[in-house]
Formats: C-alpha cells, structure tokens, sequence
C-alpha cells in the first residue's frame, strides 16, 4: 500500500469513527431522559416478543417482496463469492448495526407499542459500493429509512416498508 492509500485509509477511518460516535447533538444531550427502547421493551407484549426473538442476533436480507413481484437474493451465489451478508441487520438496544453492500452501517431505532418501528439516520462507511442485479446500497438504505413496522413469520423478521410498492424486506436469521 503506497503512502496516499494509507493516508486515505486513516482519514476515512477516521472520519467515520467521528461520524459513528458523534450522532448526538449538544442539544440532544441536553434534553430530558427519554425512555429506552430496552425499557419498552420490557413493557409492552410486541416489544417483549421483539426483545426476545429478533434483538442480539444476525439478520440477512432474503427477499425484497412488493404488491408486483418477489426477489430473492441467491444465497448460495452470494457465499460462493464471500459476500452472503451483503445486506444485514442486528437490533441491539436502541441501536441497529448492518451491512449494505458491503459498507456498514449504524443507526438508531425506536419501537412502538403496536408493533411500529421506526429507524433513524444511518451513518455508513464509504467504500465502493456492490450492485446486484437484485438490489444496490442506495434502495436498501432507502427502505430501511422508510420501514414503518415489523413482524415475524416462520421464524423471519419482515420489515414493512411505508411505500407505494408496499416493499417488506424479509430477513432470515444468519447462521452463527
């Protein structure tokens, strides 16, 4: 690696770190405690069963369905090639972890009590974007901003997206 790579390297690291730790305001952290999703958690019948079941684990992005089509991202092809987590989710509290072809990503995520879910600004690396024919980082960013609630179906977590398209990302747990 010649000294301009290395020094593009430490800077973008860098400035990510930055990015990644600085997603607070001032004015945020001045702000009245709010409670934390681990404690609705904790409260609520939905937010129990989203506590036990999808947080502290792995997710990897199965289909995209909408209202015209299904697509299905080819797994096998993908592992074959290193890249079967292209596109992944993890919930921890209050904080949702992945990666988007193959840059990662980390946001913030609120539960409602009915079942909603709303997840907040990601910060992502910036490396070189993948595209497959499937999908590309800019769509699965877009849908994860626009997701509006979630579900479980046959040990899946669908993530439903608020669209025209009525776009559900389903995700299968990884195997870890």
């Amino acid at each position: 690696m010649n000294l301009r790579a290395k020094l593009t390297t430490t800077l973008l690291l860098t400035l990510m770190a930055h990015a990644i730790t600085s997603c607070g305001t001032t004015a945020e952290a001045a702000a009245p405690a709010v409670m934390s999703p681990t404690r609705v958690v904790a409260t609520t019948e939905t937010g129990a069963v989203f506590s036990d079941a999808v947080m502290h684990r792995d997710w990897i992005l199965a289909e995209i369905r909408t209202a015209a089509q299904t697509v299905t991202l080819d797994q096998r092809r993908l592992a074959g090639t290193g890249f079967d987590s292209l596109f992944s989710i993890r919930f921890e509290e209050s904080m949702v972890f992945g990666r988007a072809a193959p840059n990662l990503l980390r946001g913030p995520y609120a539960l409602e009590e009915d079942g909603r879910i709303s997840l907040g600004m990601m910060a992502t690396t910036r490396m070189a974007t993948l595209s497959l024919p499937e999908l590309n980082e800019n769509e699965f960013l877009g849908h994860l901003g626009n997701v509006a609630w979630w579900s479980l179906s046959g040990g899946n977590l669908q993530l439903h997206v608020d669209d025209a398209a009525m776009t559900d990302l389903i995700f299968a747990p990884a195997a870890n």
